[in-house]
């Protein structure tokens, strides 16, 4: 990325009128191909925002969006399996793994009148680089054998609550030789069900 001044001068007689603006100069927007060929060991993709939007803050979100989408089908592709746990077992590439993984190298915002007002779009050159998706990889197996420890847990103390409340109820119904069958029965459900509940939320 290059950036600079561009001023031009226009003399007509004994008049002249001056214009200057700033630039900014981003090859990879321009020239995507001739990008990637100076880079040769390198891997970079462009996301972008899909539709105009109204706001920036719209066409930002539309163009991470799209990040996300590229990232997680790169990562279901090169994602490594030593850990044991697939990967597709945590949640897909979000907005918090493209910022905090730092994968967005540089932007583009453009902005221009249309017919409705103001119209935004993003580009988002991204490095999806080998390591850049190998620590991503191993963040979501990370995640991923957290969620699976988690989800046995729960199944272990459900199956446990259940066996408890079985021997209750069949101590419980022996001890009142059957008299409170129904109400045991009841109880037993109603108390197994707001515990799963709370183990749930």
């Amino acid at each position: 990325m290059a950036t600079g001044t561009i001023q031009a001068s226009v003399l007509a007689g004994d008049k002249q009128a001056s214009m200057r603006t700033e630039f900014v100069d981003k090859p990879w927007v321009e020239d995507f191909s001739g990008f990637l060929n100076t880079r040769p060991n390198s891997r970079f993709v462009i996301a972008k925002s899909a539709e105009s939007c109204m706001t920036e803050a719209e066409a930002n979100q539309q163009a991470v969006q799209n990040a996300c989408t590229q990232v997680a089908d790169m990562l279901g592709h090169a994602s490594p399996r030593r850990s044991g746990v697939p990967v597709s077992f945590a949640k897909p590439a979000n907005s918090t793994d493209i910022l905090e993984g730092n994968f967005i190298l540089d932007r583009f915002v453009q902005s221009f009148e249309g017919t409705a007002g103001k119209i935004w779009r993003q580009a988002l050159l991204v490095d999806a680089s080998a390591k850049k998706l190998k620590n991503l990889a191993q963040r979501k197996a990370i995640i991923a054998r957290a969620r699976k420890t988690g989800f046995a847990r729960m199944f272990f103390s459900i199956f446990g609550l259940i066996v408890l409340i079985t021997v209750v109820y069949a101590f419980l119904n022996a001890a009142t030789k059957g008299y409170y069958v129904w109400s045991l029965r009841i109880a037993g459900i109603v108390f197994a069900f707001v515990v799963i509940i709370l183990l749930l939320v």
